[in-house]
């Protein structure tokens, strides 16, 4: 009786849902997303290197984890802007959800007047939140130009990572921009497989296929939504899975591009130096590509209202 009364709740909305429920007058409360931090610190290779740390937050929801990954060098600490934080494209924060070709070793950076923090700084704090329905979780970088956060939230019973980028700045900023990493399809091209890497927008699409020179795709400024995949309808016979789609606000304006090759594609978004806060939707599917496409357009009007009504951060100063 009560995992059935609590499963049409959570079905009916985390924004609504209200903390607790009545089954045969007795009040209950709603149980909280739990998080697990699974941390490893490496000593020092070389004298002149920091600790080495690893993060895997796993939010356990009704669907199984979803994954929030950050690998760094833990520079701050040193005092020294003498050694980056990231020093390869295989560090970072990466937010691959439930096992999505999000790249798990680097999803987002946040560049600030064409300086990528996340790769320069390691991030001053990690904070966790679990609540009902949803988990929350925060890093933040305190920067002589800005005070910046990435806020990530999962909600149980979908598939999207969201993600809040806010920016306060200590002097006027030229350019705010995101540089976010993907591997639609998965990393068989590595190992020699054959691929063909597709991104589509509203307004356009562009393949690379095996063999084939990168390819860059304009995002216009008003831009809604990025859809990635490797061979988007059904080739040789297979079903290709694994593609992956990006959900923007149209009034935040984000403007940019995606350079597509037959292996990674990276996508770079950029803003007004008085921007803000940026919201993004990273949306993984794990069918075959026409099924999940169809299902991206199905869900994308409430991620859209996800990215507008969450709040990230409650009680944020």
């Amino acid at each position: 009786m009560i995992a059935s009364v609590l499963s049409l709740l959570l079905a009916a909305g985390p924004l609504d849902a209200p903390q607790d429920y009545v089954v045969e007058g007795l009040r209950v409360p709603l149980p909280k997303l739990r998080i697990e931090r699974e941390s490893k610190q490496t000593p020092p290779a070389r004298p002149d290197q920091p600790v080495r740390a690893e993060d895997a937050f796993k939010v356990l929801t009704d669907w199984g984890p979803s994954t929030i990954c950050y690998t760094r060098f833990l520079n701050r600490s040193r005092g020294g802007e003498r050694h980056v934080a990231c020093p390869t494209g295989d560090w970072g924060l990466g937010l691959p959800g439930m096992n999505s070709f999000w790249y798990r070793g680097n999803t987002l950076r946040v560049v600030l007047d064409g300086q990528d923090i996340v790769a320069r700084y390691a991030a001053d704090s990690v904070e966790v939140r679990e609540d009902v329905a949803m988990a929350r979780l925060r890093f933040g970088w305190k920067l002589p130009e800005a005070d910046v956060a990435v806020s990530v939230a999962v909600v149980n019973r979908r598939t999207e990572t969201l993600a809040e980028v806010t920016v306060a700045p200590h002097r006027p900023l030229k350019e705010v921009g995101l540089d976010l990493t993907c591997y639609p399809g998965g990393f068989a091209p590595y190992y020699g497989g054959p691929s063909r890497r597709v991104v589509r927008t509203e307004q356009s699409e562009v393949s690379v296929a095996t063999g084939q020179a990168s390819a860059k795709l304009p995002l216009p400024a008003s831009c809604g939504w990025v859809w990635y995949a490797d061979h988007d309808d059904e080739d040789q016979g297979r079903a290709s899975t694994g593609s992956v789609a990006l959900v923007l606000l149209p009034e935040e304006k984000a403007g940019g591009t995606v350079l597509v090759s037959s292996y990674g594609v990276g996508t770079g978004l950029r803003y007004a130096g008085t921007q803000s806060r940026i919201r993004l939707g990273l949306a993984a599917y794990a069918g075959p590509n026409p099924r999940a496409w169809r299902q991206f357009e199905q869900n994308r009007p409430d991620v859209v209202n996800l990215l507008k009504t969450v709040d990230f951060w409650p009680g944020r100063p």
